[in-house]
């Protein structure tokens, strides 16, 4: 026996909030840092590409707690997703020794972006979730 078509439904839309939302947060954190990383993008480029897709995640989440957590864990596991990106060619060529020199790049780069990157997250989470509030 089939269920209704009403579970099904709400089944999906459970899964996709749950899970691909706080994928596509993530993997949006790790194109940002790459972009930055490898393409050399400016400050303000950077914080535009922070600020629209943390503002509609959380507006589609539209729960401030769930919001917060999501976007302040995609900071760490964004960075650790380039970080992965990054080494998995050196790793795969047996070229280990740059991968001492991409680490302490992609750290120094990364580590002075984190912190404002943390800070304009959680404002735009915020006032996400506010703005579906008020909507």
């Amino acid at each position: 026996m089939k269920p209704p078509k009403n579970i099904i439904f709400g089944n999906t839309m459970s899964f996709l909030k749950k899970a691909i939302a706080p994928l596509g947060l993530f993997l949006n954190q790790a194109t940002a840092y790459l972009a930055a990383f490898l393409w050399k993008l400016e400050l303000p480029y950077y914080l535009v590409l922070i600020i629209i897709f943390t503002l509609i995640f959380s507006m589609y989440i539209k729960d401030i707690s769930k919001s917060l957590a999501y976007t302040l864990t995609s900071v760490v596991i964004g960075g650790l997703i380039g970080l992965i990106i990054l080494i998995t060619p050196p790793v795969l060529y047996g070229s280990y020794e740059t991968i001492d020199l991409i680490l302490t790049l992609y750290t120094l780069t990364i580590s002075k972006l984190a912190i404002l990157n943390l800070v304009i997250s959680m404002f735009c989470s915020l006032a996400g979730s506010f703005l579906t509030k008020a909507v």
